[in-house]
């Protein structure tokens, strides 16, 4: 921020910064969106932006672009709506609040919705766990550091994992998964029958437009995936490839 000191709090609300105050008695709604592009310093943004960077690409990737952008911005909103509510009922101390960790946390938090919503797919249950350690070490960070609001991280959390159960593509008919696939009997099967639970539909016609071909029998798991045709859109469902879930 240039105009300044990033800290200052006067500086801070003629910015945007939300206040409950601000919002409640001066029907400053607009807080809730100016805040998200605000931080505190050049650390708070960099620790934000590495940790969109990780945990962004893949979900979006998943859910689609509109829908990513849509869980962000609804994820922040409700973070600080979350926060306004908790200082008036007098459960956080009113305080000013910056910065983007709110839809951050919502992105954590989709992550969840949408791995529950898979929760049968492969390494879906590991990757659960995963976001389950973020959860656990942010929470920890957020008691050791009283000028980060936990409440806004948890409202955002529970925000993105309610999202993520709503805008997670359904399983699609006739899906393959590793316990319904005849393909570790080594069965010929097309090239459209291996699809993530996560593809789109417009990443569904592409795979159904590939050229058909049958699977030879192998002896490993290995040799069966070498043996996909190498024009297969990186979308199709291949075996034991792990379909990225969630950064390990």
């Amino acid at each position: 921020m240039s105009v300044g000191d990033s800290n200052d709090p006067e500086v801070l609300h003629r910015i945007g910064a939300l206040e409950a105050n601000s919002v409640v008695v001066q029907h400053e709604y607009w807080r809730f969106i100016t805040a998200l592009f605000l931080h505190g310093g050049l650390l708070h943004l960099g620790f934000n932006v590495f940790a969109l960077y990780v945990l962004g690409p893949p979900l979006e990737r998943s859910i689609g672009t509109m829908r990513f952008v849509g869980c962000y911005l609804i994820s922040g909103i409700a973070s600080g709506a979350g926060v306004v509510g908790l200082t008036l009922v007098a459960l956080t101390r009113p305080a000013q609040l910056v910065g983007a960790s709110g839809s951050i946390m919502g992105i954590v938090g989709a992550w969840g919705g949408f791995l529950m919503r898979h929760r049968h797919a492969p390494y879906a249950r590991q990757r659960l766990a995963n976001v389950a350690v973020i959860v656990a070490i942010q929470i920890a960070f957020d008691l050791s550091t009283p000028q980060v609001s936990m409440a806004a991280h948890l409202c955002g959390l529970i925000a993105g994992f309610f999202l993520g159960l709503i805008l997670a593509p359904r399983p699609v008919a006739g899906a393959v998964t590793p316990a319904k696939s005849k393909i570790f009997a080594g069965t010929p099967m097309r090239a459209c029958s291996f699809r993530r639970l996560t593809d789109t539909p417009v990443q569904l016609q592409r795979i159904a437009r590939t050229e058909k071909f049958a699977m030879t029998r192998a002896s490993s798991p290995a040799r069966e995936a070498r043996a996909l045709p190498r024009n297969l859109p990186d979308q199709v469902f291949l075996v034991n490839c792990g379909s990225v879930l969630l950064p390990c």
